[in-house]
C-alpha cells in the first residue's frame, strides 16, 4: 500500500506542476480518473502509471486479479515512470536554459 502511495503522490505532483490550474481537479479526483485524464500527451507514461495502480490497487484485494503481477513489477513500472517525469523535467529546463540564452 505504501508503494500505492507513493505512486499517487509521484503522479499527481507532477500533474500539478503541467497543469496547475487544474490542481484541486486532481487532488480531489481517485488516481485512476487523473491517469485517464491528463496523460494525453504523455501516452507511454500513462501505461506505466495505470499498471502500477491497476498492481496497487490489486495487492489490496483478498483475491487477486493479476496474480502473474507482483509487488516487484508495480516497482519496476513506478522507477520507469519517475524516470520519465524526470526527463520531461529536465527538458523543460533545458528549453528554459536554451531560450534565456539564445
Amino acid at each position: 500500500m505504501g508503494y500505492r502511495k507513493a505512486l499517487e503522490f509521484l503522479i499527481k505532483d507532477f500533474l500539478i506542476h503541467k497543469y496547475p490550474d487544474k490542481k484541486a481537479n486532481i487532488e480531489r479526483n481517485v488516481l485512476g480518473k487523473v491517469i485517464g485524464d491528463y496523460f494525453g500527451e504523455f501516452p507511454r507514461l500513462q501505461k506505466l502509471a495505470k499498471a502500477a495502480n491497476w498492481i496497487g490497487t490489486d495487492a489490496t484485494h483478498f483475491v487477486p486479479k493479476y496474480a502473474d503481477q507482483d509487488i516487484q513489477a508495480m516497482k519496476n513500472y513506478i522507477y520507469a515512470a519517475q524516470t520519465f517525469i524526470s526527463g520531461d523535467l529536465m527538458a523543460d529546463e533545458a528549453e528554459s536554459f536554451i531560450k534565456t540564452n539564445s
